[in-house]
């Protein structure tokens, strides 16, 4: 349901600090150590697939959280006729929706 929107922002905020790191490498000091050292920590394999891993799937669950509306969802089934079975339309079927989507995209994520 996110699409690809979850994994371009993860990647904008991965490269962010290397990138900006780049500018501060020739200096001296304590920036230019830093500066160092997150570019060699973002080359850290294991550092990026975990931060990879984890901007991922937490962009993912809280775009779809945002985007999914289960009020709007409950509405378009009982105006057409639909009904998921044993839930009754209106308020229960988005309580039903909420509670199935919450479950689902943490797992899906």
């Amino acid at each position: 349901m996110a699409g690809v929107i979850p994994i371009i922002f993860a990647i904008s905020i991965i490269l962010f600090p290397p990138m900006i790191a780049q500018f501060f490498v020739g200096n001296e000091g304590f920036l230019g150590r830093a500066a160092i050292g997150t570019i060699n920590l973002f080359q850290n394999q294991l550092f990026y697939g975990v931060m990879y891993f984890t901007l991922v799937f937490g962009f993912t669950y809280f775009y779809t959280a945002v985007i999914f509306n289960p009020e709007k969802i409950a509405e378009n089934l009982q105006r057409q006729g639909g009904f998921i079975p044993g839930i009754r339309p209106g308020k229960q079927t988005e309580e039903y929706l909420q509670q199935t989507m919450t479950r689902i995209v943490f797992i899906g994520a």
